[in-house]
Order: C-alpha cells, then structure tokens, then sequence
C-alpha cells in the first residue's frame, strides 16, 4: 500500500506536535508510582501494558498513546474513569516505552496492526462479556482507524483524540519544536533507506526519560498511519467519538467542522472544546470520555 507523498509531510509535520509542552506533561507522570506487565506479541516481542482496574468493572477500554510517548504519560488522567467502572489498559506500541522492538521503526507494515490484533484478543480473553471501547491519541487515533478498518474489529466504540481525522488542509506549525539538523538534510533519503531513523526532533533539556522515542523511520510512518483515511471513514460501521481542541496546532478548528458536518452520522458524536490545544485536550477529553461510554456511545 503505497503512502501518498503529500500524506507523508503531514506525518512528518504532525508527529513533531507531540513535543509541544512535553515539559509540563513530564512534570506531572515523572514520580508517579508505575506498574508494568507483559504480553507476548504475535512474534514473541514482549509488549508492555499498565492497567486501571475497578474492583467491579463494567466496562473496558483500550488506549494507545502518541507518537515519542507511552503508555505512562496517559496513566495519571484516564485512570479516573475506573471510579466508574471503566477498565482501561494502556499498551506500549512494540519499540516504545517498555516494549520490546527497534525503537522508532517498523520491520513490515502490518506489524503494528498484528500487534493490535494480539492485544485486543488478550485482553477480550481476560475480560470476557464486558465491551470493550478502543481510544487512541493523534498517532494512536489513526492507527486504530487502519487496525480495526483491516482487522474488521468491531468493538463497543471508538475514540478519537485529536488525530485520526480525514483531514484536507492542516496548520503547519514549525516553530513548537526544533527539528534535527541531520532530519532536515537527511529528509528525503527515507524513501531510499526506509529503516534508518533519520525523521528526528530535540526534546527540552530538562526533560530526563530515556524511553521517549525521538527519532523514527519512514517505514514506521507506513506502518502506523493510514494512506486511505477517507475510505476507512466512509465505510466505518462502529460508533465513533471525536475530540479536538479549538487551538490544536495542526488541525484548524474551521477544518475540523468541515470534517465534522461532511462525515456526521447518527453513530458518530464530534465535539470541538473550547481553549485546548493538541496536549491538554488529553486531560479536558476525560469526561467526554466517560459520558460517551456511560452512555453506551
């Protein structure tokens, strides 16, 4: 499945969004107490999950993280819906945070949508009669889009945090974060050595977490994003929850609409919050969150 060019530079634009305040993120996950556990993958690579559990839970939600981030950063926010009953399971995709796997890349382009696959049976094996909800932010929105649209998944719901959107025109922001020298001269060989990690950005120096990826593949970007996304979404038969932010630094709040008023269905519930950009929307998306599953979605 070939990746449209014009596609591809939204990719590089959009991933380096995640560093945007990164600093106040780190400052409030960095001393919180973390519990790690393991699942083999389809190719016995060790994935790693966190897990909010309710003494009675009622409902399950999986959650896959950002690009650079994992699991972790997500944990001291959604693990509030479990004084409702929500269950949410925060994966490490395969070469982030915990997980085993080539950090930043991709050996094929299936391999995160398998990964997924593994994950999402292992814990429906684990939580037997509950639905199961699938979340995911920015990066971690598209490729539940590409997994449960190839997989033919149909989960409970699907939640989308800023990203995962059939976006025509995005806001290109360059000034959040500096971006490699060698990323900016290396740029286009990615297509001719497509594993070498050469699409890299700086992190603020103060912030002290070696498990944030900082530096990817082109192949990782085939395999996580999806090249056909207007297609996932005009034949997308599961409810659907859409959260971004007014001041998201990519997606434009006037593009949002379009895309809201142009795929707006009875299964489908968009909202555009006021005053939040694409990190804080995380934490200001909660109890959305839990109302749309309270709810049934």
């Amino acid at each position: 499945m070939r990746i449209k060019l014009y596609l591809f530079f939204f990719l590089f634009l959009i991933s380096i969004s995640f560093s945007y305040d990164f600093q106040n993120l780190y400052n409030q996950i960095k001393n919180i107490s973390d519990r790690v556990f393991y699942v083999n993958s389809f190719d016995g690579t060790r994935l790693a999950y966190r897990v909010a559990e309710p003494k009675e839970p009622k409902y399950v939600l999986i959650f896959i993280h950002g690009i650079s981030l994992y699991g972790k950063y997500y944990y001291p926010f959604l693990k509030n819906l479990f004084d409702d009953g929500i269950k949410v399971y925060f994966l490490d995709l395969r070469g982030h945070g915990n997980s085993e796997g080539r950090r930043g890349d991709s050996p094929n382009e299936d391999t995160f949508v398998k990964d997924l696959k593994n994950f999402y049976s292992f814990v429906k094996e684990q939580n037997k009669d509950l639905p199961i909800y699938l979340g995911g932010h920015s990066m971690g929105a598209g490729l539940l889009l590409k997994f449960v649209y190839y997989e033919k998944i149909k989960p409970k719901g699907l939640i989308l945090i800023a990203g995962g959107l059939p976006m025509e025109n995005f806001r290109q922001n360059n000034s959040l974060l500096k971006i490699k020298t060698t990323s900016k001269i290396l740029f286009f060989t990615s297509y001719i050595f497509p594993h070498f990690r050469i699409i890299g950005w700086e992190l603020p120096e103060d912030i002290d977490d070696p498990l944030i990826v900082k530096d990817y593949s082109y192949a990782f970007f085939r395999a996580v994003f999806p090249s056909n996304i207007k297609e996932i979404w005009r034949n997308l038969d599961i409810p659907v929850l859409s959260i971004v932010g007014d001041r998201d630094e990519f997606y434009p709040s006037e593009e949002v609409l379009k895309v809201y008023e142009k795929y707006k269905d009875d299964k489908r519930k968009f909202i555009l919050l006021k005053d939040t950009n694409h990190i804080n929307v995380i934490i200001k998306s909660i109890p959305y969150i839990k109302e749309w599953i309270l709810s049934g979605g």
